[in-house]
């Protein structure tokens, strides 16, 4: 078996001149501020990123998934079922939104028979014409233009 020897390191110090340990000097400071800088715009870009997840998360769980529990209830097939359904909504409108753009798909006038029956669907929006206006549901209208609500655009 080979024998290994330790050598120590030197405990002398090289010689180099104080101009040389100036210099080094002043270049680990230069590095040492642009590491700073580079820090600074670091913890920017992270308290950005914390603030876009934030959004993100805040949109995310306004979406949140459908409660399929609700599902059974359409389409709507009668008055009654549209006036307990916009009663239903009032205050729970985060818990139909999702459901709403479940069933409609991001496509309400094709999917609208989802939501009502075709026998609903002959009420006039307005309430003219002798008929009862779907307009005066005001939670479950609110509830289905919030579903389709896109981001940057208003209806």
């Amino acid at each position: 078996m080979p024998k290994f020897t330790f050598t120590p390191f030197p405990l002398e110090a090289p010689s180099t001149s104080s101009s040389e340990v100036e210099v080094k000097f002043r270049i680990l400071e230069r590095e040492i501020r642009e590491l700073k800088g580079e820090v600074v715009e670091v913890k920017c870009l992270m308290t950005a990123m914390l603030e876009a997840n934030s959004q993100m998360l805040a949109i995310l769980k306004k979406m949140g998934p459908a409660d399929t529990k609700l599902l059974h209830k359409f389409p709507l097939t009668s008055i009654e079922q549209l006036k307990e359904v916009d009663s239903q909504i009032t205050g729970n409108e985060l818990k139909y939104i999702p459901l709403f753009k479940t069933l409609l798909e991001d496509n309400l006038p094709k999917n609208f028979s989802r939501i009502l029956s075709p026998s609903l669907m002959e009420l006039n929006y307005g309430g003219t014409s002798d008929r009862e206006g779907f307009a005066s549901y005001i939670h479950l209208n609110e509830t289905l233009f919030e579903s389709q609500r896109r981001d940057g655009y208003r209806y």
